[in-house]
């Protein structure tokens, strides 16, 4: 199986390289932690051995063996043949022999095989990290081929677009809409109709308080629009259980019970008890802009269709574009060079096998038993070729983070483990997929004694596991459990709770909740496809606990999502609730957007599946941690440290002066690998969004513009 090899590669991957991050000269390096110093070692640890075998320590043996008459040293067993066989030529004797299974020699011969198990996994891992680094490379070349001056439009998100905004001025379905909503709201309210007065209401912009409009009123539909009072303001403000039914820009027809107005210096606010009836009226300017840009989409729509759905990049695209070629140029170089120093590792340490192996045989030639007790022996001291097996051998466990004895045996023992439970395979996989991220791609580093708990819930020591890890560098942490128990008793596969200090000081805290799935494509269509799934564990089994957790689901179903919603590559297989999908979700406005999800986590992707995990915990540790909801004239940037979702780095630096002129909007570069992330805001309902470029962004992009975000908020077409 391809999960339970990748599964055995990581994992070893994971316990020797645990410091590639933290350690040597080169600390962004992904192989560090095999320098030029363990290589010397396995070198030397080899060529001692051999040094020993020339001359290894040896002991007589005492043993009984025939000997000619004249040369015996009679043992009991002599006399006994003597008087029973007479004289003989040939005698049993006391005699002696060499014997090289010595405390000394045993422990070398432990030394030897546990080298060459190391020197083997070594090998594996990179291998393992030559293909990925490959991988890597090959993806980016495949990135930067597919950067050209013109893109193709995704016909039938247009299509969607463009009949979601055409019912924005269908005064019909909007009217229909707001007589349900006003129907539900009133449900529980019992006023007298007789009380109720008709009037016309023009609402402006916003005032910037909560609820509020600045507005017009006329009694009749013929009489002119005008101020409450002649030479004063009229604001409106609709209360908490009425906001939903308003939008700025809009005439309504309303019957309504309206108490006297109350004053805020010259203006008169007009606060609704009751409303009745509610309908918008069809020259409201909000839907005329909207049948406005409806037309100007459809004429481009109508341009598209006649040019096979191709369109030539905008001078600002083709800007976004340029700053993407050189991130991925700067990623290039950086994989380029890991794999040439994963190579080098590769290339010294594979030639090494078979020596190790040559040595093997020949101690157990000679009847050599290994033994991992260290004999306090003079040997050790004295000879100079023991000696350096010895202390080789324990700096070599030292260099690659393997000087607990125990964990070695440990991962041997792994290492036999057959093909026994798929989804339980698989669920550690994914287990191993989300530390890899956290260490690798976000820098965060473990708790000391991560590994034991690791291998000890792997070996079924252990059900349940937390393991944190810590990044000072932007002020988070995460504890990730395997297997835990929510308070509702119910029990998730993986549990990652984020903390995080704000630039201000004050803490954020936020859950992710994660499931690993082992579906097939026929299975998951079974259980209603990825919506089923996620309803399932997102509602059904309350894994968000009340919706306060994000819930997210791991598959390895490639094209799982049926009705693709986002523009972008990555949209095919996964789905980061970034836009309204699924018929149980409530209306666009109301759902807990980028709070749920399912993510394609499949090795037969090539190196993709690490970036779908990547982008999945860069979004919940960027985006999913923050109040993304309207802030009305605040800047746009986030409260918690920023960093890089592309490297992880977290020297980012706000260039936003020579980027915008745009108060809110922020602009930071990375300076690692050059990466730009821009933080703006919806225009229609103020809500933040974060864009990291074409590839890294897990918002939607809109259809038509590859540098313009789709609110995952209001879903506005425009």
């Amino acid at each position: 199986s391809r999960y339970l090899s990748d599964f055995k590669a990581d994992l070893w991957e994971l316990i020797l390289d645990e410091n590639s991050h933290i350690t040597g000269d080169a600390k962004n390096s992904q192989v560090a932690a095999i320098d030029q110093e363990a290589l010397s070692l396995v070198a030397s640890i080899l060529s001692n051995a051999q040094t020993i075998l020339k001359k290894p320590k040896v002991e007589l043996k005492e043993i009984q063996a025939l000997k000619p008459a004249k040369e015996v040293r009679p043992v009991p067993r002599t006399f006994m043949e003597i008087c029973t066989k007479g004289s003989r030529k040939h005698l049993t004797s006391r005699a002696s022999e060499p014997s090289y299974n010595v405390p000394e020699n045993q422990y070398v011969l432990y030394v030897v095989l546990s080298t060459l198990s190391i020197v083997k996994q070594l090998v594996k891992v990179a291998e393992s990290k030559k293909s990925r680094f490959s991988g890597a490379i090959e993806k980016l070349n495949e990135r930067l081929d597919s950067l050209k001056d013109y893109r193709i439009i995704n016909r039938d998100l247009v299509v969607k677009d463009l009949e979601r905004l055409k019912k924005r001025f269908d005064t019909e379905v909007i009217n229909a809409e707001l007589a349900s909503q006003l129907g539900e709201i009133n449900a529980n309210k019992y006023f007298s109709q007789n009380h109720a007065a008709k009037g016309y209401l023009r609402l402006e912009k916003t005032t910037g308080s909560e609820n509020e409009w600045w507005a017009k009123i006329k009694p009749s539909q013929h009489d002119d629009w005008q101020q409450f009072e002649l030479d004063g303001y009229t604001i409106f403000s609709s209360g908490e259980y009425y906001a939903s039914l308003f939008q700025p820009y809009s005439d309504y027809d309303m019957v309504a019970i309206m108490p006297p107005p109350s004053r805020r210096g010259t203006a008169s606010i007009l606060y609704p008890e009751y409303i009745s009836k509610l309908t918008i009226l069809a020259d409201s300017r909000s839907l005329l802009r909207d049948k406005e840009k409806f037309s100007k989409l459809r004429e481009q729509g109508i341009a598209l269709n006649e040019n096979g759905w191709k369109t030539k990049l905008t001078p600002e695209e083709l800007s976004e574009q340029e700053k993407e070629r050189e991130t991925i140029r700067k990623r290039l170089s950086y994989f380029a060079s890991e794999h040439e120093k994963v190579g080098i590792v590769h290339q010294v340490l594979a030639p090494k096998i078979k020596p190790f192996q040559q040595v093997e045989k020949e101690w157990r030639q000679c009847k050599v038993k290994s033994k991992s007790t260290f004999p306090n022996s003079m040997t050790f001291v004295q000879n100079p070729a023991y000696q350096a097996v010895h202390s080789g051998f324990k700096k070599l466990k030292e260099q690659i983070g393997l000087a607990d004895e125990d964990i070695l045996l440990s991962l041997e023992k792994i290492e036999a483990i057959g093909l026994v439970n798929m989804p339980l395979i698989y669920e550690r996989w994914c287990l191993l997929q989300i530390i890899k991220v956290l260490t690798q791609a976000f820098r965060y580093l473990p708790e000391d004694n991560w590994k034991r708990k690791l291998i000890a819930n792997i070996q079924g020591n252990e059900e349940q596991i937390s393991i944190q890890f810590f990044n000072p560098n932007v002020s988070r942490k995460v504890t990730l459990q395997y297997e835990p128990f929510l308070a509702n008793g119910k029990r998730p596969d993986f549990v990652l709770d984020v903390e995080a200090i704000t630039k201000s000081g004050n803490q954020i805290s936020k859950r992710l909740v994660v499931d690993a799935k082992y579906y097939s494509a026929a299975y998951l269509k079974l259980r209603g496809g990825i919506g089923g799934v996620i309803h399932e564990l997102y509602n059904g089994k309350d894994y968000s606990e009340c919706q306060e957790n994000s819930v997210f689901v791991l598959h390895p179903v490639l094209d799982a999502v049926e009705k693709v919603v986002s523009p972008q590559e990555w949209a095919k297989d996964s789905y980061l609730g970034e836009l309204s999908m699924f018929d149980w979700e409530p209306a666009y406005h109301q759902r807990q957007a980028t709070n749920y999800g399912a993510v394609c986590a499949n090795p037969m992707k090539s190196q993709r599946y690490l970036d779908e995990i990547q982008r999945m915990l860069g979004m919940f540790l960027q985006y999913g941690i923050e109040d993304n909801t309207s802030f009305r004239g605040a800047s746009d940037d986030t409260h918690a440290v920023n960093f890089c979702v592309s490297c992880g780095s977290e020297k980012v630096v706000d260039v936003t002066k020579s980027m915008s002129s745009n108060n809110q909007k922020r602009w930071y570069r990375c300076n690692e690998c050059t990466h730009f992330t821009v933080y703006t805001h919806c225009g229609t309902c103020n809500t933040r969004l974060i864009k990291n470029g074409e590839y890294w962004t897990y918002l939607s992009l809109m259809p038509m513009s590859s540098i313009n975000i789709k609110c995952p908020n209001c879903e506005s077409p425009v």
